[in-house]
């Protein structure tokens, strides 16, 4: 009764809630009870599941539960030790590591079928995600593409767009091959929005916005930035920002390079205070 009204107070405020997985390793609701609770509200859930507590079969019988009481978003985790709960003396089952938890919901979206090759139809098709540690040695964004993971960037475009092209740099520290990492900037997120029959790629038929660069990002991950034409809405600028077709027209002055701007200082040209250059 109360988590059911706790999430009807949240009904037009949030888009999906979070259902825990024994956190901080005590016992809590089952997330499969929870997430069914939370469905019928109207809000989205997102089951957690820990490899920590489960045996594969439990897993599987948690994933398939699940989906039919209404989840459709998954987060995998390894879960908590069990020295931080309420009941240090427990024992850990792992049976199957975090990676394996994510590969089990991938193999069951991607091929209807169970690790042991048995076939269910129709299969849970969980959108999966998981909690990673940035660069970290022990889970990293290349391992977890190689699962299945729809990994994607998440840099909001601050540092004047710059942030988006360091986290695909990151990427690549991570070991990930170049081309998956322009997938990650660009066709992934696009699928994970549900976008992707429009945006993300080249492809006939899809909006034609794109950068086009003269340097091969393939050959060089940093390549990234060196973008000579933007093309949004039918319209081409050139690293500049000036409009090249189907018109010609230059850009407007940055309202910080105006006199009295930010970025404006007594003697300067705007080419001095137009860039990045401080």
């Amino acid at each position: 009764e109360l988590v059911e009204r706790q999430a009807r107070e949240l009904v037009g405020y949030a888009d999906a809630v979070n259902v825990t997985d024994n956190p901080t390793a005590s016992p809590h609701m089952s997330p499969v009870a929870g997430a069914a609770i939370v469905a019928r509200t109207g809000l989205e859930p997102t089951l957690q599941l820990t490899a920590r507590d489960r045996n594969r079969l439990a897993i599987a019988a948690d994933l398939l539960g699940a989906w039919g009481l209404g989840a459709r978003n998954l987060l995998c985790l390894t879960g908590d030790p069990l020295s931080v709960g309420d009941e240090p003396d427990a024992t850990t089952v792992n049976d199957l590591g975090v990676l394996d938890l994510i590969a089990l919901a991938s193999t069951l979206r991607e091929d209807s079928k169970l690790p042991s090759g048995t076939e269910i139809a129709p299969a849970p098709r969980y959108f999966v995600g998981v909690a990673d540690s940035p660069l970290a040695d022990v889970i990293e964004a290349t391992r977890l593409a190689e699962q299945g993971v729809n990994v994607q960037i998440g840099a909001h475009g601050q540092r004047e767009g710059l942030a988006a092209h360091w986290e695909l740099w990151s990427l690549a520290q991570g070991g990930m091959p170049p081309l998956d990492i322009l997938r990650a900037g660009a066709l992934n997120g696009a699928k994970a929005l549900g976008m992707d029959r429009d945006i993300g790629s080249l492809e006939v038929g899809k909006l034609a916005d794109m950068v086009v660069l003269d340097a091969n990002p393939l050959e060089n991950i940093r390549n990234t930035t060196s973008i000579a034409y933007t093309v949004l809405n039918g319209r081409v600028y050139d690293s500049g920002m000036n409009e090249v077709a189907p018109r010609q027209r230059a850009r407007a002055p940055f309202w910080f390079a105006e006199t009295g701007g930010e970025g404006w200082a007594a003697g300067a040209t705007e080419a001095e205070t137009d860039g990045h250059g401080h």
